[in-house]
Protein backbone atom coordinates (compact mmCIF):
# COMPACT_ATOMS: atom_id res chain seq x y z
CA UNK A 1 0.00 0.00 0.00
CA UNK A 2 2.86 2.35 0.86
CA UNK A 3 4.39 1.82 -2.58
CA UNK A 4 1.13 2.90 -4.25
CA UNK A 5 0.97 6.04 -2.10
CA UNK A 6 4.60 6.88 -2.92
CA UNK A 7 4.04 6.33 -6.64
CA UNK A 8 0.90 8.49 -6.48
CA UNK A 9 2.87 11.35 -4.93
CA UNK A 10 5.48 11.17 -7.71
CA UNK A 11 2.78 11.11 -10.38
CA UNK A 12 1.08 14.17 -8.88
CA UNK A 13 4.42 15.99 -8.71
CA UNK A 14 5.17 15.30 -12.36
CA UNK A 15 1.59 16.20 -13.32
CA UNK A 16 1.93 19.53 -11.54
CA UNK A 17 5.16 20.29 -13.42
CA UNK A 18 3.42 19.42 -16.69
CA UNK A 19 0.59 21.77 -15.80
CA UNK A 20 3.04 24.62 -15.30
CA UNK A 21 4.66 23.84 -18.65
CA UNK A 22 1.30 23.87 -20.41
CA UNK A 23 0.63 27.35 -19.08
CA UNK A 24 3.59 28.59 -21.15
CA UNK A 25 2.11 27.39 -24.42
CA UNK A 26 0.99 30.14 -26.83
CA UNK A 27 -2.58 29.25 -27.88
CA UNK A 28 -2.11 30.24 -31.53
CA UNK A 29 0.91 28.03 -32.23
CA UNK A 30 1.00 24.36 -33.32
CA UNK A 31 -0.60 21.64 -31.26
CA UNK A 32 0.62 20.39 -27.90
CA UNK A 33 1.36 16.65 -27.89
CA UNK A 34 1.19 14.13 -25.04
CA UNK A 35 3.26 10.95 -25.37
CA UNK A 36 2.78 7.97 -23.02
CA UNK A 37 6.16 6.26 -22.79
CA UNK A 38 7.63 2.90 -21.83
CA UNK A 39 11.35 2.38 -21.46
CA UNK A 40 13.77 -0.30 -20.40
CA UNK A 41 17.18 0.83 -19.15
CA UNK A 42 20.27 -1.10 -18.14
CA UNK A 43 22.50 0.40 -15.44
CA UNK A 44 25.89 -0.89 -14.27
CA UNK A 45 26.06 0.99 -10.94
CA UNK A 46 26.03 -2.22 -8.88
CA UNK A 47 28.84 -3.68 -11.02
CA UNK A 48 31.25 -0.77 -10.61
CA UNK A 49 34.33 -1.76 -8.64
CA UNK A 50 34.37 1.50 -6.69
CA UNK A 51 30.63 1.84 -6.04
CA UNK A 52 30.06 -0.53 -3.10
CA UNK A 53 30.90 0.44 0.45
CA UNK A 54 32.68 -2.12 2.59
CA UNK A 55 29.86 -2.74 5.06
CA UNK A 56 32.00 -5.00 7.20
CA UNK A 57 34.81 -2.46 7.33
CA UNK A 58 32.42 0.18 8.62
CA UNK A 59 31.21 -2.13 11.37
CA UNK A 60 34.77 -3.03 12.27
CA UNK A 61 35.75 0.65 12.47
CA UNK A 62 32.91 1.41 14.88
CA UNK A 63 33.91 -1.53 17.08
CA UNK A 64 37.55 -0.37 17.08
CA UNK A 65 36.58 2.81 18.92
CA UNK A 66 35.39 0.74 21.89
CA UNK A 67 38.39 -1.60 21.72
CA UNK A 68 40.81 1.36 21.62
CA UNK A 69 39.28 2.87 24.74
CA UNK A 70 39.55 -0.48 26.56
CA UNK A 71 43.22 -0.87 25.55
CA UNK A 72 44.12 2.60 26.79
CA UNK A 73 42.35 1.94 30.09
CA UNK A 74 44.34 -1.28 30.59
CA UNK A 75 47.73 -0.44 29.10
CA UNK A 76 47.97 3.37 29.09
CA UNK A 77 47.70 6.10 26.47
CA UNK A 78 50.33 4.53 24.21
CA UNK A 79 48.04 1.61 23.41
CA UNK A 80 45.82 1.71 20.34
CA UNK A 81 44.38 -0.09 17.37
CA UNK A 82 43.89 0.93 13.72
CA UNK A 83 42.89 -0.51 10.34
CA UNK A 84 44.46 0.43 7.00
CA UNK A 85 45.62 -0.81 3.60
CA UNK A 86 42.03 -1.67 2.67
CA UNK A 87 41.44 -3.30 -0.71
CA UNK A 88 37.93 -3.85 -2.03
CA UNK A 89 36.43 -5.87 -4.89
CA UNK A 90 32.73 -5.45 -5.58
CA UNK A 91 30.41 -6.97 -8.14
CA UNK A 92 26.84 -7.76 -9.05
CA UNK A 93 24.46 -8.15 -11.94
CA UNK A 94 23.67 -5.33 -14.35
CA UNK A 95 20.30 -3.98 -13.23
CA UNK A 96 17.39 -3.51 -15.62
CA UNK A 97 14.71 -0.87 -14.96
CA UNK A 98 11.31 -1.26 -16.60
CA UNK A 99 9.97 2.31 -16.49
CA UNK A 100 6.75 4.00 -17.44
CA UNK A 101 5.65 7.63 -17.74
CA UNK A 102 4.89 10.31 -20.28
CA UNK A 103 6.21 13.33 -22.18
CA UNK A 104 4.48 16.62 -22.89
CA UNK A 105 5.78 18.70 -25.81
CA UNK A 106 4.87 22.39 -25.96
CA UNK A 107 5.73 24.53 -29.02
CA UNK A 108 7.22 27.93 -28.22
CA UNK A 109 7.25 29.14 -31.83
CA UNK A 110 7.34 27.53 -35.27
CA UNK A 111 10.97 26.39 -34.78
CA UNK A 112 11.31 25.83 -31.02
CA UNK A 113 9.67 23.35 -28.65
CA UNK A 114 10.00 22.31 -25.01
CA UNK A 115 9.50 18.75 -23.78
CA UNK A 116 9.04 17.58 -20.19
CA UNK A 117 9.43 13.84 -19.55
CA UNK A 118 8.86 11.87 -16.34
CA UNK A 119 9.58 8.14 -15.93
CA UNK A 120 9.41 5.86 -12.88
CA UNK A 121 10.40 2.24 -12.30
CA UNK A 122 11.94 -0.19 -9.80
CA UNK A 123 14.16 -3.27 -9.85
CA UNK A 124 16.33 -5.57 -7.73
CA UNK A 125 19.99 -6.51 -7.98
CA UNK A 126 22.61 -8.71 -6.33
CA UNK A 127 25.61 -7.23 -4.52
CA UNK A 128 28.87 -8.97 -3.62
CA UNK A 129 31.78 -7.32 -1.80
CA UNK A 130 35.13 -8.79 -0.77
CA UNK A 131 37.52 -6.60 1.22
CA UNK A 132 40.91 -7.13 2.85
CA UNK A 133 42.68 -4.86 5.30
CA UNK A 134 45.47 -4.81 7.87
CA UNK A 135 44.85 -4.32 11.58
CA UNK A 136 47.65 -2.90 13.74
CA UNK A 137 47.44 -3.26 17.53
CA UNK A 138 50.03 -1.53 19.73
CA UNK A 139 50.50 -2.44 23.40
CA UNK A 140 53.54 -1.76 25.63
CA UNK A 141 55.54 -0.51 22.66
CA UNK A 142 54.95 -3.70 20.64
CA UNK A 143 52.85 -3.71 17.46
CA UNK A 144 51.08 -6.82 16.16
CA UNK A 145 49.64 -6.95 12.64
CA UNK A 146 46.63 -8.99 11.55
CA UNK A 147 45.00 -9.63 8.18
CA UNK A 148 41.24 -9.04 8.11
CA UNK A 149 39.00 -10.42 5.36
CA UNK A 150 35.35 -9.40 5.00
CA UNK A 151 32.95 -11.15 2.61
CA UNK A 152 29.47 -9.70 2.00
CA UNK A 153 26.56 -10.81 -0.19
CA UNK A 154 23.19 -9.12 -0.43
CA UNK A 155 20.14 -8.08 -2.38
CA UNK A 156 19.43 -4.43 -3.20
CA UNK A 157 16.11 -2.86 -4.19
CA UNK A 158 16.26 0.25 -6.38
CA UNK A 159 13.43 2.69 -7.14
CA UNK A 160 14.19 5.24 -9.84
CA UNK A 161 12.58 8.51 -10.92
CA UNK A 162 13.84 10.39 -14.01
CA UNK A 163 12.63 13.91 -14.83
CA UNK A 164 14.02 15.68 -17.89
CA UNK A 165 13.30 19.08 -19.46
CA UNK A 166 14.65 19.50 -22.98
CA UNK A 167 14.52 22.17 -25.67
CA UNK A 168 14.90 21.77 -29.43
CA UNK A 169 15.55 24.58 -31.90
CA UNK A 170 15.19 23.50 -35.54
CA UNK A 171 17.71 25.22 -37.80
CA UNK A 172 16.84 23.38 -41.03
CA UNK A 173 14.54 20.55 -41.99
CA UNK A 174 17.35 18.10 -41.24
CA UNK A 175 19.18 19.59 -38.26
CA UNK A 176 18.36 21.13 -34.87
CA UNK A 177 20.10 22.21 -31.68
CA UNK A 178 19.11 20.40 -28.48
CA UNK A 179 19.78 20.86 -24.78
CA UNK A 180 18.24 20.56 -21.36
CA UNK A 181 18.47 19.44 -17.75
CA UNK A 182 17.85 16.09 -16.09
CA UNK A 183 17.37 14.77 -12.55
CA UNK A 184 17.85 11.08 -11.76
CA UNK A 185 16.85 9.97 -8.25
CA UNK A 186 17.36 6.40 -7.05
CA UNK A 187 16.28 5.15 -3.62
CA UNK A 188 18.29 2.16 -2.38
CA UNK A 189 17.50 -0.53 0.22
CA UNK A 190 20.20 -3.16 0.79
CA UNK A 191 19.81 -6.34 2.86
CA UNK A 192 23.07 -8.27 3.22
CA UNK A 193 24.96 -10.81 5.26
CA UNK A 194 28.54 -11.96 5.53
CA UNK A 195 31.45 -12.80 7.78
CA UNK A 196 34.80 -11.55 9.06
CA UNK A 197 37.89 -13.72 9.17
CA UNK A 198 41.01 -12.50 10.97
CA UNK A 199 44.35 -13.73 12.26
CA UNK A 200 44.84 -13.37 16.01
CA UNK A 201 48.32 -11.93 16.47
CA UNK A 202 46.95 -8.89 18.34
CA UNK A 203 44.77 -11.01 20.61
CA UNK A 204 47.71 -13.34 21.33
CA UNK A 205 49.90 -10.33 22.21
CA UNK A 206 47.36 -9.21 24.79
CA UNK A 207 47.08 -12.78 26.15
CA UNK A 208 50.87 -13.00 26.51
CA UNK A 209 51.11 -9.65 28.31
CA UNK A 210 48.26 -10.67 30.58
CA UNK A 211 49.94 -13.97 31.51
CA UNK A 212 47.44 -16.14 29.65
CA UNK A 213 49.26 -19.14 28.12
CA UNK A 214 46.29 -20.16 25.92
CA UNK A 215 47.52 -18.67 22.64
CA UNK A 216 45.37 -19.35 19.56
CA UNK A 217 47.16 -19.71 16.19
CA UNK A 218 43.88 -20.14 14.28
CA UNK A 219 41.52 -17.69 12.62
CA UNK A 220 38.78 -15.74 14.32
CA UNK A 221 35.46 -15.92 12.39
CA UNK A 222 32.35 -13.86 13.09
CA UNK A 223 29.14 -13.53 11.04
CA UNK A 224 27.01 -10.45 10.61
CA UNK A 225 23.76 -9.23 9.02
CA UNK A 226 23.36 -5.71 7.63
CA UNK A 227 20.78 -3.35 6.21
CA UNK A 228 21.45 -0.03 4.50
CA UNK A 229 19.21 2.71 3.09
CA UNK A 230 20.06 5.77 1.04
CA UNK A 231 19.16 8.02 -1.88
CA UNK A 232 21.33 8.88 -4.87
CA UNK A 233 20.48 11.99 -6.92
CA UNK A 234 22.30 13.06 -10.10
CA UNK A 235 21.81 16.52 -11.66
CA UNK A 236 22.80 17.01 -15.31
CA UNK A 237 23.03 19.75 -17.93
CA UNK A 238 23.22 18.70 -21.60
CA UNK A 239 23.71 20.27 -24.99
CA UNK A 240 24.25 19.18 -28.58
CA UNK A 241 22.42 18.60 -31.85
CA UNK A 242 20.11 16.26 -33.72
CA UNK A 243 20.03 15.23 -37.38
CA UNK A 244 16.93 13.92 -39.20
CA UNK A 245 16.61 11.78 -42.33
CA UNK A 246 13.01 11.70 -43.66
CA UNK A 247 12.44 8.77 -46.04
CA UNK A 248 8.87 9.51 -47.12
CA UNK A 249 5.48 8.19 -46.12
CA UNK A 250 5.75 9.68 -42.64
CA UNK A 251 8.89 7.64 -41.86
CA UNK A 252 12.00 9.27 -40.44
CA UNK A 253 15.29 8.24 -38.85
CA UNK A 254 17.22 10.49 -36.52
CA UNK A 255 20.39 10.64 -34.42
CA UNK A 256 20.86 12.81 -31.36
CA UNK A 257 24.29 13.61 -29.89
CA UNK A 258 24.91 15.67 -26.76
CA UNK A 259 27.55 16.20 -24.11
CA UNK A 260 26.56 16.37 -20.46
CA UNK A 261 28.07 17.62 -17.23
CA UNK A 262 26.63 15.97 -14.13
CA UNK A 263 26.91 16.43 -10.39
CA UNK A 264 26.40 13.72 -7.75
CA UNK A 265 26.32 15.32 -4.26
CA UNK A 266 27.59 13.58 -1.13
CA UNK A 267 25.30 10.63 -0.40
CA UNK A 268 24.19 9.90 3.16
CA UNK A 269 23.25 6.34 4.09
CA UNK A 270 21.91 4.68 7.22
CA UNK A 271 23.69 1.43 8.13
CA UNK A 272 22.60 -1.13 10.72
CA UNK A 273 24.96 -4.03 11.45
CA UNK A 274 24.21 -7.02 13.73
CA UNK A 275 26.88 -9.53 14.77
CA UNK A 276 25.25 -12.97 14.89
CA UNK A 277 27.29 -14.68 17.63
CA UNK A 278 27.34 -11.83 20.14
CA UNK A 279 24.13 -10.02 19.20
CA UNK A 280 26.04 -6.71 19.23
CA UNK A 281 24.57 -4.02 16.97
CA UNK A 282 26.12 -1.06 15.22
CA UNK A 283 23.94 1.69 13.75
CA UNK A 284 25.61 4.59 12.01
CA UNK A 285 25.28 7.24 9.34
CA UNK A 286 27.78 6.75 6.52
CA UNK A 287 28.63 9.09 3.67
CA UNK A 288 29.69 8.25 0.13
CA UNK A 289 31.73 11.01 -1.53
CA UNK A 290 30.21 13.16 -4.28
CA UNK A 291 31.59 13.51 -7.78
CA UNK A 292 31.50 15.49 -10.99
CA UNK A 293 31.22 13.54 -14.23
CA UNK A 294 30.90 14.21 -17.95
CA UNK A 295 30.44 12.26 -21.15
CA UNK A 296 28.37 11.65 -24.27
CA UNK A 297 24.58 11.29 -24.34
CA UNK A 298 23.63 9.64 -27.65
CA UNK A 299 20.44 8.28 -29.18
CA UNK A 300 19.35 6.78 -32.49
CA UNK A 301 15.69 6.49 -33.35
CA UNK A 302 12.86 5.99 -35.76
CA UNK A 303 9.55 7.89 -35.97
CA UNK A 304 6.36 7.27 -37.91
CA UNK A 305 3.71 9.93 -38.41
CA UNK A 306 0.39 8.10 -38.90
CA UNK A 307 -1.73 11.24 -39.32
CA UNK A 308 -1.96 14.84 -38.07
CA UNK A 309 -2.73 13.70 -34.54
CA UNK A 310 -1.01 10.36 -34.02
CA UNK A 311 2.63 9.30 -34.24
CA UNK A 312 4.99 6.56 -33.03
CA UNK A 313 8.65 6.75 -32.07
CA UNK A 314 11.29 4.29 -30.89
CA UNK A 315 14.83 5.10 -29.83
CA UNK A 316 17.88 3.57 -28.21
CA UNK A 317 19.81 5.85 -25.87
CA UNK A 318 23.18 5.54 -24.16
CA UNK A 319 24.62 7.87 -21.51
CA UNK A 320 28.19 7.56 -20.21
CA UNK A 321 29.25 9.15 -16.91
CA UNK A 322 33.06 9.44 -16.74
CA UNK A 323 34.14 10.63 -13.25
CA UNK A 324 36.12 13.88 -13.14
CA UNK A 325 36.38 14.08 -9.35
CA UNK A 326 35.58 12.00 -6.28
CA UNK A 327 36.60 8.51 -5.22
CA UNK A 328 36.01 6.80 -8.57
CA UNK A 329 38.41 6.82 -11.50
CA UNK A 330 37.73 7.74 -15.11
CA UNK A 331 38.27 4.08 -16.06
CA UNK A 332 35.23 3.11 -13.94
CA UNK A 333 32.33 4.97 -15.62
CA UNK A 334 28.64 4.52 -14.99
CA UNK A 335 26.86 3.42 -18.16
CA UNK A 336 23.11 3.86 -18.63
CA UNK A 337 21.57 2.55 -21.86
CA UNK A 338 18.26 1.21 -23.13
CA UNK A 339 15.24 1.62 -25.37
CA UNK A 340 12.30 4.00 -25.25
CA UNK A 341 8.92 3.63 -26.97
CA UNK A 342 6.27 6.36 -27.28
CA UNK A 343 2.88 7.03 -28.82
CA UNK A 344 2.33 10.77 -29.49
CA UNK A 345 -1.16 12.25 -29.45
CA UNK A 346 -1.61 15.86 -30.58
CA UNK A 347 -4.23 17.77 -28.61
Amino acid sequence: MGAFVLAGKRIRWVAGAIGVLLCWAPPAVARISVTPRFSGYFDNSVQRQSSAEAIGDRGATDRLDDIGQTLRALFGNGAGISIGDTRLISGGNQTFFAMGGASVTVPVDDRTQLTLTGLYGSTHGDVRVLSTSTQRLTVAGVTAQDLLVSSTQGRIRLRRLDVELSAQRRLTENFSLTGGARIERVREHLVAGGEFEATQNGANLIRALSGDPALDPGLSVSRFAATSRGTTTVYSLRGGGAAFAPIGGGHSFYVNGMLHVSRLPVQARTLKLTFVESGDQVEAQTKAPGEWSAGPDMAVGYSLRLNDRLGLDARYRGVFYFPLSGARTISDPRVNHGFNLGVSVAL
